[in-house]
């Protein structure tokens, strides 16, 4: 999968940059900060949805040597984690390897953090003890392009969000996601090089880029953003810094729920497709509310349903997979109710034997005949 034909532009006041990837034309775009044209961008971005590919990254434009050396010890990772090939991204010519200069290092007061309004990035944002100089969202990966309304309706949070703090919010637009590579792999598989890519795009603007932590330590698990590699996707002019991997997800919740912004802004669901931002029935949903209704602040969030009717909305959830820490951490809880204790355990019971019947060697036996039967048909 070649990159080339790296461009930057301004058109009516947005700043572009945009290369050939694969020979599709793929860009991001702003109107808040200039854009800065780099492989690392690219590189970034594709290195895992290339590998899924079963292809090699190679670069028209010299690479930095730094970010290509990091890059290579991300493949072992994610052989290990899904089968990927171990195939080391090529690059005709090298950067000059040399330290950033005192002078630029002086103009990068601050840090970048890509913000979704969700609980990890709120955390880093509350809780990271950094100066956040730049909030940005990248509007192409979790909303789509042409979903206006729903944008709408999260920018005017964002942009007060970033006003409060005195944070410069930055909107960049991008067409990632509609490449064949990436509509044909996992998001959750490749989201994490695609957020490295953003820090790449404004490294003369930023010291540190965080990526806010959504694996804990101890559930550790495969996932594109991780804390095993998101700092290797740094080169010598950026550092990227994945933090809060330390909690898990229910006790940043509890660490930011009396924070009036988090009360009225807090967007968890991305399977609600109004502007409202959260449907407060999803797994995502009902977890977090019932974290917030049993610290005692699910009534000070209007940007959910109350408790009334959770013990049947737990009940009505197909499986709690993605949650299953939150349930298993209020599952004895002396605040719930008997009867919302009760249902709670049996969701546990019922995720613990799921499990271990899909862990079973005769469950991947079937698994294994069935993706072959697949691929012949």
């Amino acid at each position: 999968m070649r990159i080339e034909n790296l461009i930057r532009e301004e058109i009516e006041g947005r700043h572009k940059v945009s290369a050939d990837v694969g020979g599709y034309r793929v860009w991001f775009e702003s109107a808040e900060v200039e854009l800065q044209p780099s492989p690392e961008v690219f590189g970034s971005a594709f290195l895992i949805p290339a590998l899924f590919q079963k292809t090699r990254l190679e670069f028209d434009d010299p690479v930095d040597g730094v970010w290509l050396s990091n890059a290579v010890k991300i493949l072992p990772t994610v052989k290990q984690w899904w089968g990927l090939p171990l195939l080391a991204p090529h690059a005709g010519a090298i950067k000059d390897s040399e330290e950033v200069s005192e002078i630029e290092r002086d103009t990068r007061t601050g840090s970048g953090l890509c913000f979704t309004g969700g609980v990890d990035s709120f955390f880093t944002l509350l809780r990271s003890g950094r100066r956040i100089s730049h909030l940005i969202y990248v509007h192409g990966f979790d909303i789509p392009l042409d979903d206006i309304a729903r944008f709408s309706a999260f920018r005017e949070s964002f942009e007060l969000i970033a006003g409060r703090f005195g944070i410069k919010p930055v909107i960049i637009r991008t067409n990632l996601r509609d490449h064949p590579a990436f509509r044909e792999s996992s998001w959750q598989r490749t989201h994490g090089g695609a957020l490295a890519a953003i820090g790449h795009l404004i490294n003369h603007e930023v010291g540190p880029f965080l990526i806010s932590s959504s694996i804990w330590h101890e559930m550790d698990m495969p996932w594109g953003s991780h804390w095993k590699i998101d700092h290797h996707w740094s080169s010598r002019k950026l550092e990227i810094v994945n933090f809060g991997a330390q909690y898990p997800r229910y006790r940043k919740l509890i660490a930011i729920a009396a924070d009036p912004l988090v009360r009225h802004h807090l967007r968890v669901c991305w399977e609600n497709r109004s502007p409202a931002g959260n449907c407060s029935k999803c797994e995502k949903c009902v977890a977090t509310r019932l974290i917030l209704f049993e610290c005692g602040e699910l009534d000070n969030f209007p940007v959910f349903a109350s408790g009334e009717f959770l013990a049947e909305e737990i009940a009505a959830l197909p499986r709690i997979s993605g949650s299953f820490s939150h349930f298993q951490f209020v599952m004895n809880s002396e605040r719930l109710s008997p009867s919302l204790r009760e249902v709670v355990s049996s969701q546990v019971v019922r995720e613990e034997r799921r499990v271990r019947r899909e862990s079973s060697i005769y469950y991947q036996i079937y698994k294994k005949l069935k993706s072959i039967l697949r691929s012949r048909l």
